[in-house]
């Protein structure tokens, strides 16, 4: 009889390894199937023990150990692969059985035996080598968007004749479909894609092709994949590096960058971190001399379009959404059958609603979160929570002192487009945001419809299109638009994040680069340097001011965040709280009312820990850095109640 050590593949385990009972000994490695929690899961053996020497402790344990179910096979995932999701778990206080269900798609577990794939050996072509001393590179790639795929182009065919694998990381589904396409040309053969939104057949057909292939590739994925291992693979891309998509949403939230840097260190592959504008972590590392240039980053952005500043607040009443400036630039567009694309930065109708009488801001009852009006067919506007989805109907007093002077502040992306139709009422208005695009193909059938040239006869002159749209329309439109009109920027300048700055300036600069002939910024608050250096394309200055920002208010990278939230009922989360910064009282905890302070009749309060960053840092990523051992057991005795982020997006 043994006793059988196993990481299970599942999130909320809790702990980081289970242990079960066996017939027979089950080597390290091996994967096979337990029962948890009244279902089969599978898992990872990392040990075995002869029961013999354990049965004292067995018969007075207050639990039965359970049998293993079955052996499924050898495991698929490397070394190197459970070695890093070892140290992520360290970093995110988390095991490395959620760190592994995390990364990993479920597929390869649902169909675990069609994955058990061994690569074949590559054969080099005549005259390339590969160094078995190869020791890992990490390199900053910052560029505008043509020069690093031209780049790539160049890089891609160079490693691919010296033997040589590349994985190509992308953010977004729709992102690694646009870039295969564009590297596909002329070695179609050798261009594996994979993204979640692939059928289970088609990602277990391309993965055993893949497997199976003696020639080097060029894999191109989401960093769900970053799993496939084969022994040629040498270069890691993380393309648009930025992409705060590479943070996980849910248990256990961790960064895929992070991940990707320690896998490419456990395997002495070289990585490569680029962006337009790459995070302001990134840079200071590179600064500190801790990443390599792949070329001298680039400072300044030359975009076509011609930027100009509208500033708001010099217009006559009644305010106008669309200013006479961005009218002027939208009817000189259509008038050579251009496209127009006019962002904001919110959807619905207006993002906040304040009662007149006494000054009550409209939030959710359940959650805590602002109110959103939002139109209705028929002409019945509702109120719309984005948190939880909870309606009210906008014809209500107000819940406060029932008065009836509801003021709406601010405007989205419905709004916007109703004025749009009314200014211009024969051309097709479109608005692409979360409310109107609720699938992956009614997007891609957006932009394309968007795309499209229409043609230059006299029928169709003065025909163009115009297209309302918050962030998630730059995932999907790819080509160049002619005139880019910023409605509305300014709403996101209130959020207290630390981050927002960056946040702001990342949109307007993908935008401006997307700009072919004109680019316009509508703004209140137009004496903000942050404008104008997006308009000057000026990356280098903006960094500065970031930089001595953070620095300034003990911000990361000079601080490392650790987000601890309690949530619950008001009494017993206030005393939970006062609990743990007792506990943590070595480490100076700050205590605060999260942002959004209630969801769904629980309560939130967050404890931020502001570490120096070199006591909590994976040395693959800082090599004068380790993981505070004391802090880290205690973190390690908290409830799973409680809520761990490691270098969280922000502190709302």
């Amino acid at each position: 009889m043994r006793i059988i050590d196993v990481i299970p593949f599942v999130k909320g385990s809790g702990k980081e390894t289970l242990s079960y009972f066996s017939a027979k000994d089950i080597a390290s490695g091996n994967i096979v199937t337990i029962p948890l929690r009244g279902r089969t899961v599978v898992g990872l053996v990392v040990g075995s023990q002869d029961a013999l020497g354990h049965k004292s402790a067995l018969r007075s344990s207050a639990y039965r150990l359970k049998k293993v179910t079955s052996v499924a096979g050898e495991n698929i995932l490397s070394k190197a692969f459970i070695e890093t999701a070892y140290l992520s778990a360290e970093f995110y206080v988390t095991s490395a059985g959620e760190i592994i269900a995390q990364t990993v798609p479920r597929l390869v577990f649902e169909k675990y035996k069609e994955f058990q794939m061994e690569s074949k050996s590559v054969t080099p072509p005549a005259g390339a080598s590969l160094s078995a001393n190869f020791k890992p590179e990490k390199f900053i790639f910052q560029r505008e968007p043509e020069e690093r795929r031209d780049y790539y182009k160049t890089l891609i065919r160079t490693e691919l004749a010296r033997g040589a694998s590349l994985f190509l990381v992308l953010p977004t589904e729709e992102e690694t479909e646009d870039w295969a396409k564009e590297f596909s040309k002329g070695i179609e053969k050798y261009v594996y894609l994979f993204h979640g939104g692939l059928s289970k057949k088609e990602i277990i057909k391309r993965y055993v092709k893949l497997m199976v292939e003696t020639r080097p590739v060029l894999i191109v994925g989401t960093p769900h994949y970053l799993f496939i291992n084969r022994e040629d693979l040498k270069t890691i891309i993380v393309e648009h590096e930025s992409s705060s998509v590479y943070r996980t949403l849910n248990r256990p939230y961790i960064d895929f960058r992070l991940f990707a840097e320690i896998l490419a260190g456990r395997l002495g592959q070289k990585i490569i971190l680029a962006d337009t504008l790459l995070q302001i972590e990134t840079l200071y590392r590179h600064e500190c001399g801790l990443l390599l240039e792949l070329t001298p980053p680039k400072w300044r952005i030359q975009a076509r379009g011609q930027g100009t500043i509208v500033d708001t607040r010099e217009k006559e009443t009644p305010f106008k959404l669309i200013s006479q400036e961005a009218q002027d630039a939208i009817v000189l567009a259509l008038s050579k059958n251009a496209n127009v694309f006019v962002y904001t930065a919110r959807r619905g109708m207006s993002p906040i609603t304040v009662c007149g009488d006494c000054g009550t801001t409209l939030v959710c009852a359940r959650c805590n979160a602002p109110l959103v009006l939002h139109g209705q067919s028929g002409g019945r506007n509702i109120y719309i929570c984005h948190k939880c989805r909870e309606r009210r109907d906008a014809d209500l007093p107000c819940p406060n002192c029932n008065g009836w002077r509801m003021t709406p502040l601010g405007y989205g992306s419905e709004s916007v487009k109703k004025e749009l139709s009314e200014l211009f009422p024969k051309i097709e208005v479109q608005r692409f945001d979360k409310d109107t695009v609720t699938t992956r193909a009614r997007a891609r059938n957006m932009a394309a419809w968007f795309e499209k040239s229409l043609p230059a006869s006299n029928a169709q002159a003065g025909k163009g299109k115009i297209m309302v749209g918050t962030e998630m329309a730059l995932y999907y439109i790819s080509s160049p638009i002619d005139t880019v009109i910023v409605a509305s920027i300014d709403s996101l300048a209130s959020i207290p994040s630390f981050r927002i700055q960056e946040k702001i300036f990342r949109i307007l600069l993908a935008l401006k680069i997307k700009s072919e002939r004109s680019y316009l910024l509508q703004t209140r608050l137009a004496d903000k340097k942050i404008f104008e250096r997006i308009i000057e394309g000026d990356l280098i200055n903006f960094y500065r001011a970031e930089i001595k920002d953070r620095k300034d208010f003990r911000y990361p990278p000079f601080t490392r965040l650790i987000k601890i939230t309690v949530e619950g009922k008001k009494p017993a989360i206030d005393k939970e709280a006062e609990f743990l910064v007792k506990k943590l009282e070595e480490y100076k905890p700050e205590p605060f009312s999260a942002f959004i302070s209630k969801v769904k009749s629980f309560y939130r309060t967050n404890i931020v820990l502001r570490l120096e960053p070199h006591i909590w840092a994976v040395p693959l990523s800082d090599p004068k850095g380790a993981i505070d051992k004391k802090l880290h057991s205690l973190l390690c005795e908290l409830p799973p109640s409680v809520t761990i982020r490691v270098d969280p997006e922000d502190l709302l």
